[in-house]
């Protein structure tokens, strides 16, 4: 019970940081109270309770020495996803961050399991979703964004950890989700037929929900 209460107090703290960051960055403000401000106190209380139960459920998921990780991909996708939303980029720096990141703690899992297998495979399931995602780009650059394809390579890694067949499976789930949500906000008449929506934050559902439900 202590690593519940330990991530979902981590939640409650980093959660309105992760609203901050994502608000300042989307609108390239320097961080300052006038940040806190325009963003509001109900969207940072929200944050911080959706955050807190989130790092809670990967706590109660998934096994002990792969938390540190998920909650990783969970607390970087999620400034991700906000900045996204909002302005339609994905910053490399924090992309990377989320791969080199995982990759990271990935070779200690590495070293310590004494299994170099799972962590190559996460590097090639990284590089060869990069190498598709850039055809992919190249033949709709209209529709993706190249932040997409680098987002989907970082995803990659994290489902290429836990086998070949999950990389194909999560970022086909993120695709459907972000189908799902155009049909949504579509119905709801949010945008038109042909406005782009953000692919990022339908990726990272995805990703963290096939590693979350292995």
């Amino acid at each position: 019970m202590t690593i519940l209460y330990f991530y979902g107090l981590l939640g409650v703290v980093v959660g309105p940081l992760t609203m901050i960051f994502g608000h300042a960055i989307a609108w390239s403000e320097a961080l300052s109270w006038k940040v806190v401000a325009e963003v509001g106190w109900i969207p940072l209380l929200a944050a911080s309770a959706f955050l807190s139960g989130s790092l809670t459920y990967v706590a109660h998921m998934v096994p002990a020495t792969m938390t540190t990780v998920v909650a990783w991909l969970v607390i970087l996708g999620l400034l991700l996803a906000l900045i996204d939303w909002s302005c339609h980029r994905l910053p490399h720096r924090i992309v990377g961050a989320l791969l080199a990141g995982g990759m990271a703690q990935f070779g200690v899992l590495g070293v310590l399991q004494r299994d170099a297998g799972p962590f190559m495979r996460a590097g090639a399931a990284a590089l060869l979703v990069f190498i598709i995602g850039s055809i992919i780009y190249l033949r709709l650059q209209p529709f993706l964004g190249f932040g997409d394809v680098t987002l989907a390579a970082a995803g990659g890694a994290y489902l290429g950890w836990f086998g070949w067949h999950y990389v194909l499976s999560g970022l086909m789930t993120g695709l459907v989700f972000a189908a799902a949500t155009t049909l949504v906000l579509l119905s709801f008449g949010r945008i038109r037929r042909g406005d782009h929506v953000a692919l990022g934050p339908a990726l990272i559902a995805g990703v963290a929900h096939t590693v979350l439900h292995i």
